[in-house]
């Protein structure tokens, strides 16, 4: 309800480069219009169309709100995925601008009222009530994305252009039924095996001696290597800690409240008993619906409904737009309280509900969200003072102060930090402190050189301000043998094991060559298993019977009668081939419509892909690498 007005916080980041900005404009005055040009912007060309570096950012910016409505604001953006988003926009206003230009080579140009009928087909447009197009409807729509219509039009055109030569170049002729039955004929093939399983964890090894462990520490070095670690200085300051040192007024929080207050308006809610029954039971739901209208008890004549598969789900307050599907919001808001509805059927259950109570619409009183709003104002203002002392701290440093000096200049002191790896493990635990924001702070830290100092740095959600000092720096190091000894122990005997658990898998192969049943070799095996597979696809990894992918690989790699031992995920496998069943189109028609379906489309995007290749070479296409790493910087 309040993601309004802390959407207004502002960081205290944004303040300085205003300051800056300010600066700058008295010093310098408007004097770059006569020192040059402004920097470009165009990130790629094709042909004679360029993209410009605020179509990428606009749509990147849409992009991460929708990640971030879909995530509850839980997602962090990382320099490698906004990299990856960026390259992704950048490649589809390429495609997008090549498909341009082969619509305007080919003539393709969709007509005036073409044009119309899709705008007034969009549901964005339509008014809710009457289910028709509203003129009215549009103009806000275009007016509050500050967009006017001929704009709009515009872009209509274009989009439809792209639509019609994308769609033209994506219709792929029917498959040839010789392509179709040949990947069907391999994909469903199935195989049926003999197994003996040994269970890594069962057989039996001996203890291996110090002189053992110590030379496989030595061999594996690497397996044992401590990471390296940072003890380090921090000053760290936070606007939540500021909070008690600024006012506020009864009279300010009163304001706030009134001007938001349309985020405070609360939506009818209600809450149901729900019955559920199969769909098959319309007749039974109806006969309940009816026996409760008449008074009888709804978990009462529930039980006697005579539906083996029945429910009971109450639903607790909810909105209309939290209900789902429509059908069920539409007959459940239309209920008047302790009224019962008729069956209604949605995908997979056929609902039954009672209007059980009802909070009317209403506005959130302000004593309600008193609190939250002083608080609120309490950090916005405790912001503007951290904002002031990062510029304190600033002042301090430059003046040759020492981090511990610029500390007790704002109030606060350094916290020493013990050596700490980059996952946040202490090199010692009983030296462990607590340190704010720390996967920020290890972050930063690690990115120092030896003994290098950080600058002022503001942790990822924008309420803190640090700075580091590294002032020691362990490199990473073969752990002591006495301090390893236990991972040193674990790690040999499971490479142990599992040597020992193959070497039994090649027996047991031996024997099945030799014609042996799977069951006498389990028996003599103390850590093995005889199964028979049921019929295996080549694609189903054997999940449903607890085998691993490489099993069932190695299965399709043989001929029927032959045998293999394979080891994966602590077991070992003797496997016989036992029989082959060929795919049969007859007794799995969807199998073989759902492959030609997917030649299809893949045919589709192959032809796409070779379309927008021969485009390229024709239009040309310039990607500017440097506005792009400048780009990148600054987003």
């Amino acid at each position: 309800m309040l993601q309004t007005i802390r959407g207004g916080v502002a960081s205290w980041v944004v303040k300085i480069l205003f300051a800056m900005l300010i600066v700058s404009f008295a010093i310098w005055g408007i004097g770059d219009i006569f020192r040059g040009a402004p920097p470009s912007t165009v990130v790629a060309t094709v042909g004679e169309q360029e993209i410009d570096a605020t179509v990428v950012q606009d749509e990147l910016r849409q992009q991460i709100t929708r990640l971030q409505q879909l995530t509850n604001n839980q997602l962090t953006i990382s320099d490698t995925m906004r990299a990856g988003m960026i390259d992704s926009i950048v490649q589809e206003q390429i495609e997008g601008a090549l498909l341009d230009d082969a619509a305007r080579g080919l003539g393709l140009d969709p007509s005036d009222d073409a044009i119309r009928q899709a705008i007034e087909a969009d549901e964005t447009f339509t008014d809710p009530e009457t289910g028709e197009f509203s003129e009215q409807r549009f103009r806000q729509v275009l007016a509050f994305n500050r967009m006017g219509e001929a704009g709009f039009v515009a872009l209509m055109r274009q989009n439809l252009r792209r639509a019609l030569l994308d769609q033209a170049i994506r219709t792929v002729p029917v498959v040839p039924d010789v392509l179709v039955d040949a990947v069907f004929a391999a994909e469903r093939e199935r195989r049926v095996a003999d197994l003996v399983t040994i269970d890594d964890a069962e057989v039996t090894i001996d203890e291996p001696s110090d002189e053992e462990l110590q030379a496989y520490h030595e061999e594996h070095a690497d397996r044992f290597q401590a990471p390296e670690y940072r003890a380090f200085s921090l000053l760290t300051l936070a606007a939540e800690d500021l909070t008690g040192e600024v006012s506020v007024t009864e009279d300010e929080v009163r304001q706030l409240y009134d001007d938001q207050i349309d985020s405070f308006a609360q939506p009818e809610r209600r809450r149901f008993d729900q019955a559920l029954f199969p769909l098959d039971a319309q007749e039974q739901a109806a006969a309940f619906a009816e026996a409760v209208r008449n008074g009888a008890d709804f978990a009462g004549a529930l039980a006697e409904a005579g539906v083996a598969d029945v429910d009971s789900q109450p639903i607790d307050w909810t909105t209309r737009d939290d209900m789902f599907p429509s059908s069920i919001a539409d007959a459940a808001f239309a209920l008047a309280p302790g009224e019962v509805s008729d069956p209604i059927a949605s995908a997979f259950r056929i609902h039954v509900l009672r209007l059980d109570d009802v909070q009317e619409a209403g506005t959130q009183p302000f004593e309600e969200v008193r609190g939250e709003l002083e608080q609120h104002l309490r950090l916005e203002r405790a912001l503007d003072t951290l904002f002031e002392l990062s510029n304190s701290i600033d002042d301090a440093l430059a003046g040759g102060a020492s981090l511990e000096e610029a500390a007790q200049q704002v109030g606060t002191t350094v916290i020493t930090v013990p050596p700490i790896a980059a996952d946040g493990t202490f090199r010692n635990p009983d030296e462990a402190v607590d340190v704010p924001d720390l996967p920020d702070v290890l972050q930063t830290v690690f990115e120092l050189a030896p003994d290098e100092e950080s600058t002022l740095t503001e942790s990822a959600d924008g309420q803190r301000i640090f700075i580091a000092k590294v002032d020691r720096t362990i490199s990473p190091e073969l752990r002591p043998f006495e301090d390893a000894r236990e991972q040193v122990l674990a790690a040999w005997q499971q490479e142990a094991r599992t040597a020992a658990a193959r070497t039994e898998a090649e027996q047991a192969v031996e024997r099945l060559e030799a014609g042996d049943e799977p069951e006498a070799i389990a028996e003599d095996l103390v850590s093995a298993t005889a199964s028979r597979t049921d019929p295996l696809l080549p694609t189903a990894a054997g999940e449903d019977q607890g085998l691993p992918a490489s099993v069932v690989d190695a299965l399709f790699d043989l001929a029927e009668g032959e045998t293999t031992a394979v080891d994966s995920g602590g077991y070992a496998y003797a496997i016989r081939l036992v029989e082959v069943v060929p795919a049969d189109a007859a007794e799995e028609p969807d199998a073989r419509a759902a492959i030609a379906e997917r030649l299809s489309r893949d045919i589709a995007s192959d032809f796409r892909a070779t379309f927008l290749a021969d485009q390229e070479r024709r239009s040309g296409v310039e990607i500017d690498n440097d506005v792009l790493s400048r780009f990148l910087g600054e987003n």
